[in-house]
């Protein structure tokens, strides 16, 4: 920001001799991009006009400051030298209330008013003393849909005293959310989440709240991007929060106008030269930290916080067997901890024990609660050992900047034989978001399925026809490997429109609906897992016996990932149709096997083959069949 006000003040100094403004210099200003960035001015569609994004009346002088920079810019000014206005749910006078844009056009206009003293801003300012930012990204959070793809907010980190260590608890932590009620009912939520229904708010607490809310309560993953910007300009950042939070608010948009955006737009208004909120879609939170890293000068450093259940399984999987026999011993109280002298294990029993207390949000009965005082009283009396290190591998593995990107464009050719059709079929797909089993687990949480939605259409040259093969709206799978310091539920909901791959019928298309749970075992090592699902399986078409097909739905599969960028897996489903109890072909049968191939964030390769059958009564209908290769392009 600098540049331009060094600019603006040459091309001012005249005028201020005269004590006046020139028309020239307020449309230079009010044209400029720091000036667009404080306002967060964007153009939009569909005329490509114009507009600031930030919603509440509050936030302009000007009856058109909305949509006009110059009426704004001219307005905001006149309001800074007055005396008899108060704004702001605080009351303040407008130079207390906009802080940051103050100083912008004190500097910027070359011609200063008397400043107003601004205590509370001062105040502020003191309590957390910027020097410098930090972007900091949580990993998914299945549990919360809010969350599933990540969530991103700024440290704002304190100047550090001379002679002292930096403490980044102390810090403060800047987020933007929905305001949702408690109890919102999660369809309204996903509704209005979707159509800007809700105000966005911003949150300012100690960072050491935030850690205890991502790193611990909610067990996910930490990453912290040290941006470039100089003491000066995060004081700038964090009077625009000021200045937005107590005049005015932005709609929540889930896709776009989100937690990860809103960082952005905060971070360009305070270094205008950086151009790092620009999305063509939607914006993904790991998608931030791409362009962060991508965009020279922006990043200084990146560090990792492993979530309190990474740091305890990675613990657990350095004890031996014997070791692992104790730890469950303690674990179940059938031995006390002053029968151990292991430090490892009581290390271990101790994060576990912690872990556990976080999952169960502190309601632990006494006897847990006299288990985690003993093995803290033991462990004490052996004095410190230091850890070997355990997660550098998964650091470098799990970094999110590095993943695949989410958009993908997909061509497949491939073969078919149904009941009244074989040959060849073209197949073109598009998928918006986000990741699925078979692709490289770089910079994403391990064998874990978040798609939505994604559409595929297939072209048949034996009859000319092009026809949709696939609707998904949502898919979701989360496999949670079983151990032996914890056990927890994988599950699966799935919503799609799709072939029903019906024998009789191969281009008949059915409403389809799956979800359930089960569970997941590693083999051999993390990567390679066995998991069994039980799902409830519905679906509605008109191809089906009596229009509907009802019943459970067993999913079994294995995926290997022997090196980072192939996995291979065979997946079967076993669906019984309660519904036509009086079909003796109501048990059908999916074997899929599918390879993939995966170079670089871009590019990915698989090969898979599929069988639908009937499986006591292979007589009934002919099987169907298919085999295709498909390339994926991801951008």
């Amino acid at each position: 920001m600098q540049k331009f006000i060094f600019f603006f003040s040459l091309l001012s100094v005249l005028n201020s001799a005269f004590g006046v403004v020139s028309e020239a210099i307020l449309q230079q200003v009010a044209q400029s991009k720091p000036w667009h960035r404080l306002l967060h001015y964007k153009k939009t569609l569909p005329f490509w006009k114009l507009q600031s994004e930030v919603d509440g009346a509050g936030f302009f002088f000007s009856p058109e400051g909305k949509t006009d920079p110059l009426a704004e810019l001219k307005a905001s000014w006149a309001a800074f030298s007055r005396h008899d206005l108060q704004v702001g749910k605080f009351k303040l006078h407008p130079q207390c209330a906009f802080p940051a844009r103050f100083e912008f056009l004190q500097k910027a206009l070359g011609h200063p008013v008397q400043k107003v003293k601004c205590e509370k801003v001062e105040e502020m300012m003191q309590v957390a003393d910027p020097d410098s930012v930090t972007l900091v990204f949580s990993s998914a959070y299945p549990n919360n849909p809010a969350s599933m793809f990540g969530h991103t907010f700024l440290r704002i980190n304190r100047k550090i005293p001379t002679g002292q260590k930096k403490q980044d608890m102390l810090d403060y932590g800047v987020s933007f959310a929905a305001a949702v009620g408690p109890d919102e009912n999660p369809l309204a939520f996903i509704a209005f989440g979707l159509t800007g229904g809700y105000r966005g708010q911003f949150s300012y607490v100690p960072y050491y709240v935030k850690i205890n809310e991502y790193n611990n309560s909610e067990s996910r993953d930490i990453w912290e991007y040290d941006l470039a910007l100089s003491p000066e300009e995060s004081r700038t950042l964090l009077a625009h929060v000021w200045e937005i939070e107590t005049n005015s608010y932005f709609d929540y948009f889930f896709f776009d106008e989100n937690c990860s955006y809103q960082m952005l737009t905060l971070i360009e208004a305070a270094k205008p030269d950086w151009n790092i909120s620009n999305f063509n879609l939607s914006t993904i939170p790991g998608e931030t930290l791409k362009k962060i890293m991508t965009t020279p000068g922006v990043v200084q450093g990146v560090r990792y916080r492993p979530s309190l259940r990474k740091k305890m399984v990675a613990q657990a999987s350095r004890l031996n067997t014997q070791q692992q026999v104790s730890l469950k011993k303690v674990l179940d109280g059938r031995v006390s901890p002053k029968e151990i002298q292991d430090p490892f294990v009581l290390d271990t029993a101790v994060a576990s024990l912690f872990y556990e207390k976080q999952e169960a949000e502190g309601q632990w009965d006494e006897s847990k609660k006299l288990l985690q005082a003993s093995v803290l009283l033991q462990r004490s009396y052996l004095g410190k050992i230091e850890s070997p290190e355990t997660l550098t591998s998964e650091e470098v593995f799990s970094r999110p900047d590095q993943g695949h990107f989410p958009y993908r464009f997909s061509w497949s050719p491939g073969w078919i034989t149904a009941a009244d059709l074989q040959g060849n079929f073209q197949e073109l797909g598009f998928k918006t978001a986000y990741h699925d089993l078979f692709n490289s687990d770089r910079g994403f949480q391990r064998y874990s399925h978040i798609d939505f939605p994604q559409v595929y259409f297939r072209y048949y040259p034996q009859n000319g026809k092009l026809l949709l093969d696939n609707l998904e709206l949502l898919h979701i799978t989360s496999l949670f490997p079983l151990s032996f310091v914890e056990s927890r539920a994988s599950w699966k909901l799935q919503i799609a429109y799709a072939n029903s791959r019906e024998f009789s019928c191969w281009d008949c298309k059915s409403a389809q609906l799956r979800g359930g749970m089960g569970a997941t075992l590693n083999l051999f090592d993390p990567r390679t897992v066995v998991y069994g699902l039980l799902l409830a399986h519905a679906e509605a078409g008109s191809a089906l016996s009596r229009n509907v097909r009802l019943g459970p739905e067993l999913q079994v599969a294995v995926i290997t990932n022997p090196w980072e960028s192939f996995k291979s897996g065979i997946t079967g489903n076993v669906t019984w149709d309660g519904i036509n109890n009086d079909n003796p072909s109501r048990f059908r049968v999916q074997l899929l096997w599918e390879n993939a191939l995966s170079l670089g964030q871009s590019w990915e390769f698989r090969l898979s083959y599929g069988s639908w059958f009937y499986a006591f009564n292979r007589s009934y209908s002919r099987p169907y069949q298919e085999a295709k290769f498909s390339t994926h392009f991801y951008f």
